[in-house]
């Protein structure tokens, strides 16, 4: 009988070692499992960020072939500048715009340009903006509807923006020859006695703009 216990209380033990030893197998083997699920998450994520970064090149690439765009064209080049010295500390474009923005935000095909210059402003409070398109043989029509469009929308909701109202009331688009301009300007002031003063104030300052596109370009091509 003590012989039968002794060997049922082995049994027992063996048993025990068995179940431990399973019970350890099987945790390394889940461990072996969420290793291997890290690894592969790991790796999604590396891959995803070399997607990311090769898409971000893409973008670069666009935006430098915008740029090399923009500068192609001597004459426009000539505008911005004199455009902008002419109004010196009271120049509030600061973000030059890409052929994307020119797309989604004023409906402008990259097909239906040879050449561009914009800036608008980097503060969105403000509004003013002056666009130089250089349009593509055939295209100038194209160019200068987007732009009266745009007009109409931004004259649309502009009373949402009290304090630009007239200011976006005042813009011009401007065509001559196959340079079509969206001129939206004016020094920043508040004494004005009233709208009409501040009307005057900003033709003025658009007017002046289209003179320098005048001078440059010649104005008998309008």
């Amino acid at each position: 009988m003590e012989i039968i216990m002794k060997f049922n209380r082995k049994i027992a033990l063996a048993l025990a070692i068995a179940v431990l030893a399973c019970g350890f197998a099987s945790c390394k083997a889940e461990d072996g499992k969420i290793s291997e699920n890290n690894t592969e998450t790991e790796s999604a994520s590396l891959s995803e960020s070399v997607t990311d970064s090769e898409s971000v090149g893409t973008d670069d690439t666009d935006v430098s072939d915008s740029d090399n765009l923009s500068k192609d064209d001597a004459e426009l080049a000539k505008i911005f500048t004199a455009v902008k010295e002419s109004f010196g500390d009271d120049w509030m474009p600061n973000m030059a715009l890409s052929d994307n923005e020119l797309d989604s935000i004023y409906g402008i095909k990259s097909e239906w340009m040879d050449a561009y210059k914009g800036e608008i402003p980097m503060i969105s409070f403000h509004v003013d903006t002056f666009i130089g398109v250089r349009a593509a043989d055939g295209h100038a029509d194209d160019v200068e509807k987007a732009l009266n469009d745009y007009y109409t929308f931004e004259n649309e909701t502009a009373l949402q923006y009290p304090a630009n109202e007239i200011k976006v009331k005042a813009a011009r688009v401007y065509r001559n020859g196959d340079y079509v301009f969206f001129i939206m300007l004016g020094s920043p002031a508040d004494d004005f006695t009233d709208e009409t003063a501040e009307r005057e104030f900003y033709d003025k300052a658009n007017e002046g703009v289209i003179s320098i596109i005048d001078e440059i370009l010649g104005s008998d091509q309008a």
